[in-house]
């Protein structure tokens, strides 16, 4: 009580001096931040020490991972000062943590830099005199991820064991500190990690570990650096097990008191604390809001400042982690097993899952090129503190035992900061859900956020006042629902009124679709796929006896022979851009010929092709928009000269005929658009699946191989490979009438969007959706959407995909380094380069 007393009354003192004696130099106010921190730490350690030496290290006081994220809380809220809560880790002495406290107020009182270690880099400095005349060497640190908890400081251990043979560098997920909220994904963290990484050693080779959880990040970092042409020269995965489907919680407890519980064990644990960890039995009895006071009470009223965020990052992370599906990482790596297992009071049991802790490789079995399996003593706590942080040490030591060196310049002397990122594809606030279809993460790997997205229910409005159908239920519905219309027009007073200054305008918007003297609007408002009933109708009669089961199956011929010739091409280079060389012009190919272009036309339609879908996409600049216009009055300038020599010649069977199109009461202008747009769409979706398809079979060597041995599975794993990764993200539709969709009341002209990405790997539908399966029946996927407007060209592609997907496979041949280039598209989802390595 005497310590709570003194650091009370101690701090409007400090702050007085704050306020009053900016000027006074830093002696005078020395004894006043150690007493206060001595204060402090002696509350935290609850110890009954009346003073702490300076030169004593902060990592012999006693302070574990919940009292250090205290202990910087208390600093930011005292002295107002943000310490990163890695400058409490290793050797820093009380002495040297007053003084970074005090210079970090002298620099913010005197309006220098924010924030502690905000130093400028030496060799920038204005006028230095230091001249480096060589760079000096330092041992490769180790990056290393901790658990689900996320505070590193049980990690010191290890730390100092690994000194001598490398540095560790141990990570901090964002939300500790207060500063952010928690990333919800593992491939989110991984990505921030290695952001972080470049800045401290920008290339390769990279040295890398996770403790339980933190192995899982690890390991999908190793597989993005790999991806990116990096070199891992080591990859720990420190009792890190696989998930395992198991039984549904059963209780429906609140995800903060399980977390809750099981923080008061682990800490417990690592700790080392006398007696009996709480078993969940023993709190059944008590209320859920007795639960959480008792389990609070027993960790600590001392931690009511960092609990919450302590307590929401170890909630975040096992949601993450339970929908995690690791990927094929082409490296080797080094599993380090706890010989006493996984304790099982350190997972509530109402968390419903089971674990592979108990099997042999712990669930890593295919998912590195090569596992080195090693066993250290304790348990899954116990292996990383002393006295069994030796062995754990030792058992790391061989893969370490290669001593590369980084050079650090004089240029380099800084501290590392994090990557400035441009926001986030998904932010929960107070605001609302804001959710950015453009952010790169989002582009590059969509999935982790649209399942963050679906646990705020079917139906959600983002901060700029669209809708979103994220379930598979309502998605497929939706589709189906006339009260959903994909023509703003029909709106009448409810669309939005032409702004006649505004130069330049998304083309699906219903602004641009009242521009009737616009060359690609004019194009929009005569294409079927864009027009409601019973326009849609009557335009879908006209085109699709050219796209029956029956009508395509004449092509497969004219396929194998385009697919025979262009992977030939593409073999005779030892690395080939696949996009370019065969995704691209063979759809391209097929579609033309259907069409009756002449096939030495194709190098000048398909840029016009290209741009045109280019026009589908909400973002564009003016200068796009205005190529985007050029090239649909090229394009339709070409197909009336195409259409007066159709007239005259007769057509091939299964080609489109001019003259009974005609016959049937379209217009001119109507058919035109219609030979230019479907030939755009006739060509993008299969090129996207093509590139999309071979990139997830690279990255699941073993679905790959199962497919060589079964070529049967050809019709099956063409569906998933349509579920897993399709080539169209959503389709956008807007409200004809006002209506109630999942609880939600959406009233007429509203934009809704429907996420076919999403509705695709919904968990209700398909079982375990992240995992590629080419033995699934994924037949009630929606990427060729449903309903009225359900893809007219569905069966020719299945066709061009269930012909050149088989024939590519049979060939060996890799993922190059850094060879995925993804396109920026909201509507879209495809790649604009994959570069493969032939062998």
């Amino acid at each position: 009580m005497d310590h709570h007393l003194d650091s009370r009354h101690l701090q409007p003192e400090l702050a007085d001096h704050d306020t009053a004696d900016r000027e006074t130099d830093r002696p005078s106010r020395r004894p006043h931040l150690h007493e206060a921190l001595t204060q402090e730490i002696a509350r935290l350690t609850e110890s009954d020490a009346a003073s702490i030496p300076a030169e004593h290290p902060l990592n012999q006081l006693g302070l574990d991972s919940l009292a250090t994220v205290e202990l910087t809380e208390y600093i930011e809220r005292h002295f107002h000062v943000k310490l990163p809560l890695m400058s409490l880790f290793g050797s820093m002495t009380l002495g040297q943590l007053v003084d970074l406290v005090e210079d970090s107020r002298m620099q913010r009182n005197t309006g220098g830099s924010n924030g502690a270690f905000a130093t400028a880099p030496l060799g920038a400095q204005s006028g230095s005199c230091a001249i480096a005349l060589s760079d000096w060497q330092v041992s490769l640190p180790l990056f290393c991820i901790p658990g689900l908890m996320g505070v590193a400081t049980y990690l010191s251990s290890l730390s100092a064991e690994l000194d001598e043979l490398s540095p560790l560098i141990a990570f901090q997920p964002p939300g500790i500190d207060g500063t952010a909220s928690p990333l919800g994904s593992v491939e989110e963290l991984a990505r921030r990690y290695i952001g972080e990484m470049r800045t401290i050693q920008p290339e390769g080779p990279y040295r890398l570990a996770g403790h339980s959880f933190g192995g899982l990040v690890a390991h999908e970092v190793a597989r993005q650096l790999h991806e990116q042409g990096e070199r891992i020269d080591a990859l720990f995965l420190i009792d890190t097990f696989q998930l395992r489907e198991g039984h549904d919680a059963h209780n429906g407890l609140p995800p903060d008191l399980m977390a809750l519980y099981e923080l008061h064990n682990i800490t417990q644990h690592l700790n080392q604390q006398p007696g009996e960890p709480i078993s969940a039995r023993e709190l059944e009895t008590l209320a859920p809001d007795q639960q959480r006071e008792w389990l609070t009470r027993r960790l600590g009223s001392r931690l009511q400042a960092s609990l919450n965020r302590v307590t929401t990052v170890h909630n975040t992370n096992f949601t993450a982690m339970m929908r995690f599906r690791p990927r094929f990482y082409p490296g080797s790596a080094t599993l380090l097993r706890a010989r006493s297992g996984f304790p099982t009071e350190l997972m509530h049991p109402a968390r419903g899952v089971c674990t592979s802790s108990d099997e042999p490789a712990m669930g890593w079995e295919g998912l590195c090129a090569s596992l080195d399996i090693v066993p250290v003593p304790g348990d899954h706590l116990s292996m990383v503190r002393t006295p069994h942080v030796q062995a754990l040490a030792k058992a790391m030591q061989p893969a370490l035992a290669s001593r590369p060196r980084l050079a650090l310049g004089l240029d380099r002397l800084h501290p590392a900061r994090a990557p400035r990122a441009p926001g986030r594809a998904v932010e929960v606030s107070r605001q609302g859900i804001s959710f950015d279809p453009y952010h790169p993460d989002y582009v590059d790997e969509p999935y982790p956020f649209l399942a963050q997205l679906r646990d705020h229910g079917p139906v959600f409005q983002d901060t700029v006042s669209r809708w979103w159908l994220t379930h598979h239920a309502e998605v497929s519905a939706g589709l189906r629902d006339k009260r959903f219309g994909v023509d703003p027009r029909e709106l009448g007073d409810a669309s939005p009124h032409l702004d006649a200054g505004r130069a330049n305008m998304p083309f699906l918007s219903a602004l641009s679709r009242q521009q009737e003297s616009v060359p690609f609007s004019q194009h929009l408002n005569r294409f079927m796929l864009f027009l409601d009933p019973p326009q849609h109708q009557r335009l879908r009669r006209v085109f699709s006896p050219l796209f029956t089961p029956e009508a395509v199956k004449r092509w497969t011929g004219y396929v194998d022979e385009c697919a025979a010739e262009l992977i030939g091409k593409l073999r005779q280079s030892r690395e080939a851009d696949l996009i370019k060389e065969l995704a691209l012009p063979l759809p391209a190919a097929a579609i033309s010929e259907i069409l009756g272009f002449p096939r030495e036309d194709l190098p000048d339609v398909l840029p016009w092709g290209q741009d045109m879908i280019a026009g589908f996409d909400p973002l564009m600049t003016e200068d796009t928009a205005t190529r985007i216009n050029h090239s649909a009055e090229e394009f339709s300038r070409y197909i009336r000269e195409h259409l007066e020599t159709q007239r005259k010649v007769a057509n091939g069977p299964g080609t489109l005929d001019p003259k009974a199109a005609l016959d049937q009461g379209l217009s001119l202008e109507e058919l035109v658009t219609h030979y230019a747009l479907m030939f755009a769409v006739g060509f993008e979706t299969t090129t996207d699946t093509i590139g999309n398809s071979t990139l997830a079979l690279l990255r699941h060597p073993d679905q790959l191989a199962r497919w060589r041995a079964h070529p049967e599975l050809t019709d099956s794993a063409v569906e998933e490979l349509l579920r897993y990764d399709g080539p169209v993200r959503c389709s956008i539709r807007y409200a004809l009438e006002d209506l109630e969709v999942g609880d939600q009341r959406i009233q007429r002209g509203e934009v809704v969007v429907f996420s076919f990405s999403a509705a695709n790997r919904d968990p209700r539908v398909f079982c375990d959706p992240d995992r590629l399966d080419l033995g699934r029946d994924a037949r009630r996927h929606v990427a060729f959407a449903h309903g009225a407007h359900y893809c007219l060209g569905a069966h020719l592609a299945r066709i061009e995909l269930q012909r050149v997907l088989p024939a590519l496979i049979q060939h060996d041949f890799s993922l190059a380094p850094g060879g995925t280039q993804w396109r920026s598209s909201l509507v879209f989802r495809g790649l604009e380069a994959l570069r493969i390595r032939n062998h």
